[in-house]
């Protein structure tokens, strides 16, 4: 469960979700296609060009229309609610 702290040098408020580093294996190599041979666009993948109705609205990115090659979506499972 994430908690607020307070950061006593700044005086800010901080998140921390430790439990999100219970999952390095997460981010680790597997076998299977490299991203070389991954297809330009998977029909499924919501983060694919020609795909972006089924992510929330864009906040920013770089490139126009479809041809954008980073987008900014919010967070569907942010950690603070």
């Amino acid at each position: 469960m994430p908690e607020l702290r307070r950061n006593l040098a700044t005086g800010e408020w901080v998140v921390l979700a430790t439990e999100r580093a219970k999952r390095p294996e997460a981010f680790s190599r597997r076998e299977g296609p490299g991203p070389r041979d991954l297809p330009a666009r998977a029909e499924g993948c919501p983060f694919c060009p020609g795909n972006e109705s089924m992510t929330p609205p864009t906040l920013a990115q770089t490139g126009e229309g479809s041809a954008w090659r980073v987008r900014v979506v919010a967070n569907a499972y942010g950690a603070v609610d």
